[in-house]
């Protein structure tokens, strides 16, 4: 019982002297944390100076704790326990001593005197108060001083900014007595945007403060930054383009490294088309790399388009026509459409993954329309005149991008349509074409006052509306008779000016309806508008304007006394053929013969068509 009471009393001491030791070590920690922070705040200490006194602090706090319980707390035990509770009672320390040495069994008294003992004893000890006891000396005064300087450390730090700065900074935080937080405006930074750095101040106020920056892979750059307020600093980049990390000083503050990152939205990386002509064509596949497109319309434009980010979704856009949607896979989209007869541009819309709209520029886009074949007929020319046995050739030239189909020449006599020529070309890629035919006017029943019309047409390979050919302006040819009229030389100008006239008024009128002609074979297989019909219109006008000034000549002719129905004939006669000597040189020989023909007067003289001056020919 003795052993047992002197056991709990042992526990008791060991634990007020690590009690003591606590307070002991609290009260020189919070010295040193009163001490230090404050001289730093106010003279400022080195970053090492700083790590020398914590560690000099811990170490002093660990001496400090053995020194002062520690080490004589380890060392309490039975025997420590009861030399204190004789210190505390000295008279009774010889029944303490006795009753400890009969609980231990090592005296032979008997059991009746020994447990008579033991429990008089352990009554005595019982009565003591231990808590008191196992105090060491000046335990409630360290323990006072200990709150006190506690108290202290607490009041400084909840008044004293500088002090809880300089608190943080003894225990390695690296914080200066001035906190500058950096900010970035836009936070999510757009390539080609501005981007704003701002610096908040807190702590110590400083005047000045200074921007550190650089680009990937690039050197640190110092900026002073521009004082926005009491507390607050800004400096603004221009466009950027790449990310850029940055961190502010200002005092003996330092902020944490910012990193601002540049995002760029998603763009065409590369592009691959396959052009597939029209069947009728020819033409074979071709696969080219670029956006910029040009076939003939009717093609099948198939693209392959690779980003540089994933994209959530994308469609071609032309300056005309409806957008294409495209099929996204990731970092590919691929897309087919027809080419219509287009010039102009497009390009890609959409978004990427983050929600920012596809960086796109824009690609030639040309559809080159399949147009008619061009047409052209060399022979006979018009307003060429014939008599009505004459064989003339005539001679057409076509030429298309593609291929020729059929071309021919038409004839139209008393309003009726015949075929001269017609050819079809099986080869598909025929481009050009020249074709002769003659005109035999002995198997037609002509008369002089009739009007042959020639035309010249083509036609290509593309699959187009019924009757649809390209056509060329209507040749006229005029029959005439083998003897020719003259008027007697008229008595005043005005006559002269009415032939004219009238020749004109022919001329335009022939104009108009081969213009006529030309709009109703359009007119088989497309709209005519409005504009195309102009032309025919202002013809019509002038016709209508020389047969006015017309009248009004022949008015002037006969009031001077012409009879413009008056003529004379003058039968056709052959001119005497002339023959010239032969002119013999030393390697060669020249023959000239000129004939006169049958006309009914000797040429020259003037006609009112080109060459405007007939000759008797000459052959040499």
């Amino acid at each position: 019982m003795i052993s047992a009471l002197l056991h709990s009393m042992a526990t008791l001491r060991r634990k007020k002297l690590y009690q003591y030791a606590g307070w002991w070590t609290l009260l020189a920690a919070a010295g040193v944390l009163i001490a230090v922070p404050a001289l730093d705040a106010l003279i400022g200490f080195p970053r090492p100076l700083l790590i020398f006194l914590l560690i000099l602090t811990v170490t002093g706090a660990v001496v400090t704790f053995l020194k002062k319980g520690a080490l004589l707390a380890r060392k309490t035990d039975s025997l420590e326990a009861a030399r204190l509770a004789e210190r505390a009672r000295p008279e009774w320390g010889q029944a303490i001593r006795t009753a400890a040495d009969l609980s231990s069994g090592s005296s032979s008294a008997g059991s009746h005197l020994a447990g008579a003992v033991i429990n008089d004893t352990a009554g005595k000890l019982q009565s003591l108060d231990w808590s008191w006891i196992a105090r060491p000396a000046g335990f409630r005064q360290i323990r006072g001083l200990a709150l006190s300087v506690l108290v202290i450390f607490g009041g400084l730090l909840a008044v004293w900014p500088d002090f809880r700065t300089g608190v943080s900074r003894f225990f390695g935080s690296g914080r200066g007595f001035t906190q500058l937080v950096v900010s970035a405006q836009p936070s999510r930074l757009l390539a080609g945007q501005p981007l704003r750095v701002a610096a908040t101040l807190t702590g110590r106020p400083v005047s000045t403060a200074t921007l550190h920056s650089r680009s990937a892979g690039k050197p640190w750059e110092a900026k002073p930054m521009t004082r926005v307020s009491s507390n607050e600093f800004d400096f603004v980049f221009g466009p950027q383009e790449a990310d850029l990390e940055c961190y502010v000083t200002g005092g003996d503050g330092t902020s944490k490294v910012l990193l601002v990152s540049c995002s760029r939205p998603a763009a065409v990386d590369t592009i691959k088309a396959d052009l597939t002509p029209p069947a009728y064509t020819g033409l074979p596949v071709t696969r080219k790399d670029g956006g910029d497109i040009e076939a003939v319309e009717g093609t099948q434009a198939r693209l392959e388009l690779v980003f540089t980010k994933p994209v959530k979704r994308a469609r071609l856009v032309p300056d005309k026509g409806q957008p294409v949607p495209l099929q996204v896979d990731g970092l590919q989209a691929s897309g087919s459409f027809i080419l219509p007869v287009v010039e102009g541009a497009w390009h890609v819309d959409g978004e990427d993954e983050e929600g920012m709209r596809i960086e796109s520029p824009s690609w030639r886009l040309s559809g080159k329309a399949d147009r008619l074949p061009s047409i052209k007929l060399l022979e006979p020319l018009d307003e060429t005149s014939a008599t009505a046995i004459w064989e003339l050739p005539a001679r057409l030239r076509a030429a298309d991008d593609f291929g020729l189909a059929r071309v021919g020449i038409s004839l139209r006599v008393a309003g009726e349509e015949q075929p001269l020529f017609d050819k079809s070309f099986e080869a598909p890629d025929i481009r050009e074409a020249a074709e002769l035919a003659t005109l035999f006017l002995a198997k037609m029943p002509l008369k002089i006052t009739d009007n042959v019309q020639l035309f010249a047409w083509a036609t290509d390979h593309r699959p187009r509306a019924p009757n649809s050919r390209a056509v060329t302006p209507i040749a006229s040819l005029d029959i005439r008779q083998f003897q020719i009229r003259y008027l007697e030389t008229p008595p005043c100008e005005c006559a002269g000016e009415c032939v004219n006239l009238v020749e004109k008024m022919i001329s335009m009128q022939r104009q108009a309806v081969s213009d006529s002609f030309q709009l109703k074979e359009a007119a088989t297989w497309r709209t005519v508008t409005a504009g195309e019909t102009e032309p025919v219109i202002q013809r019509e006008q002038e016709v209508a304007n020389i047969g006015m000034a017309l009248g009004e000549k022949m008015t002037e002719a006969t009031a001077s006394g012409f009879d413009l129905t008056k003529e004379r004939r003058y039968l056709a006669s052959a001119m005497t053929d002339i023959q010239q000597a032969p002119e013999v040189g030393p390697t060669s020989a020249r023959f000239v013969q000129t004939v006169g023909g049958r006309m009914g007067l000797p040429t020259p003289r003037p006609v009112s068509r080109k060459p405007f001056v007939q000759f008797w020919p000459s052959l040499a």
